[in-house]
């Protein structure tokens, strides 16, 4: 490996422990009770290394919140295109696959966790950041639900009922069920599975009370 790509390496790697370690600090302490110093003594370099990096604490928070902006809108946009591109009878596979993404790749992934644990908690400090929690929260995932079960009931897959008045019924029990076993204490395996137990649990009898007659999922 050649010097340059070697350095460029050990850069990102520096980086991506500086945004970690804020991350953590943040979550547990708040954002505005961490300072550069404690993250600096937290990944074990000076703080004219992490200035290298980043010109100040707002813009390691700034960075932290783009990468979980464009991983949530990546992961959405996976979700509307899978919407779009399902052939034949959608109940087989596609709520399923929705969920997973959404519980797995979303709220029990460990860095989205904790970045919503972090905006969980600022929101009631920064308007800016509760801003985010409410988007990433509840805005984008009631609104694509709401087109989900809005496609569903199109098909008479579901008695009829507004895609919106659907979300919410889905929704509301997976938050609690989220606020309960993944944003309360230390993730764990403990609590994921018992998060997956109740989750799951809610959306099977979930299609199965809203089902008609043509909803038939393996």
């Amino acid at each position: 490996m050649e010097y340059a790509q070697r350095r460029k390496l050990q850069s990102q790697e520096t980086e991506r422990k500086i945004l970690y370690a804020a991350l953590e600090l943040m979550r547990e302490r708040g954002v505005d009770k961490v300072s550069v110093r404690d993250i600096c003594k937290q990944v074990g370099i000076k703080e004219s290394s992490l200035y290298y990096h980043f010109p100040s604490k707002q813009a390691i928070l700034t960075t932290l919140l783009s990468h979980f902006e464009n991983r949530a809108a990546e992961g959405m946009a996976q979700l509307e295109q899978a919407l779009g591109d399902q052939q034949g009878p959608w109940g087989q596979v596609s709520y399923r696959m929705v969920c997973q993404a959404f519980f797995e790749g979303y709220l029990m992934d460990p860095f989205c966790n904790q970045v919503l644990r972090l905006l969980q908690m600022e929101q009631f400090h920064n308007p800016d950041l509760g801003e985010i929690y409410e988007r990433w929260m509840f805005r984008v995932p009631l609104a694509f639900q709401g087109r989900m079960f809005t496609a569903l009931v199109d098909l008479g897959l579901l008695h009829p009922a507004t895609g919106e008045d659907l979300a919410v019924a889905f929704y509301g029990p997976i938050h609690l069920f989220a606020q309960r076993w993944l944003f309360r204490g230390p993730l764990s395996e403990e609590g994921k599975a018992a998060f997956r137990q109740a989750a799951y649990r809610h959306v099977q009898r979930f299609f199965q009370e809203r089902g008609t007659d043509a909803w038939h999922p393996s």
